[in-house]
């Protein structure tokens, strides 16, 4: 598996890498590894957890990549508002797997 890192943030995981911006980068990891996790100093480190806002961090760390809302943006203003309802639903499922408060 393949973790894709912006600024030591891992925010998506692949079976297959692809090109991406210079500023981001694919490492090597196992399954274990999340959105979310940190990598630094070549380990990979999970979010902290726990507090009053919780649900908050796990659905930042949890939501698709703001280039994937782009996408289905701007396929929705072409007419085929497939990808956003897509896109609406995975906001949904991470908002009901960590519900507020």
């Amino acid at each position: 598996m393949k973790a894709l890192l912006v600024d030591n943030k891992v925010v998506d995981l692949r079976q297959e890498s692809f090109e991406v911006h210079e500023s981001m980068t694919w490492v090597d990891c196992d399954d274990t590894v999340e959105v979310g996790h940190t990598y630094e100093n070549g380990q990979f480190i999970g979010p902290p957890v726990g507090g009053d806002n919780s649900y908050d961090l796990h659905r930042r760390m949890n939501y698709p990549i703001l280039a994937d809302f782009a996408d289905a943006y701007y396929w929705q203003q072409q007419g085929d508002d497939s990808k956003m309802k897509e896109y609406l639903s995975k906001i949904t499922e991470i908002k009901n797997k960590y519900p507020k408060g």
